[in-house]
């Protein structure tokens, strides 16, 4: 595992939250992986759960960021 390495997903509700959040950690953490969204557009987040999910489980990163704005826990 590549220590450091984190993949980031978002649905459309933070996807301008992720934006900026990109720019911190890009200065912080030279292997941040973006699994999406790419704009404002509606998604399933679903969509974008998976890829962030299975970069753990295949121990591709050591930690994951998930925004989900639209989602109710």
């Amino acid at each position: 595992m590549t220590t450091g390495k984190v993949s980031i997903g978002c649905d459309q509700a933070d996807f301008p939250m992720k934006a900026m959040l990109l720019g911190f950690l890009f200065d912080k953490i030279p292997d941040v992986i973006d699994r999406g969204t790419y704009s404002a557009e509606s998604v399933d987040y679903p969509d974008y759960v998976y890829p962030a999910a299975y970069d753990v489980k295949e121990d591709k990163i050591k930690r994951k960021v998930m925004l989900f704005g639209n989602v109710k826990m």
